[in-house]
């Protein structure tokens, strides 16, 4: 297992944006490269960390990722909505969040769990 614990807004591994312009969840580069720059995504919760892995070649259900620029992002209001509703996570005057703490764990493949609670 490997533990990450970045400070700063430039170091985050994943953000949410929820904004009229858009409503995303954001993998950094970082974070893309090390799930091997996933265009399908499984997504799940487990206490406090959203939990995410490349979904490619599984089946399960996944979400739709766009790879780009070396960051994959995920559009999709639902699971955006269903992750602020999950966590508690408060909008409040700002369009977006970005998190840095969590770990990589080898599960068959990588597996990034982000600390969102």
């Amino acid at each position: 297992m490997k533990a990450f614990n970045v400070k700063g807004s430039g170091g985050a591994y994943l953000s949410m944006v929820k904004a009229g312009s858009g409503t995303s969840i954001r993998l950094s580069k970082e974070a893309t490269k090390k799930l091997k720059n996933p265009t399908q995504l499984s997504i799940g919760f487990k206490d406090a960390y959203l939990v995410i892995c490349n979904a490619s070649g599984l089946d399960v259900d996944a979400y739709k990722g766009n790879f780009k620029d070396g960051q994959t992002k995920i559009y999709n209001t639902n699971l955006v909505d269903a992750v602020i509703k999950e966590f508690n996570l408060d909008f409040s005057g700002k369009t977006s969040i970005s998190f840095g703490t969590g770990y990589y764990k080898q599960q068959g493949r990588t597996v990034l769990y982000v600390k969102l609670a």
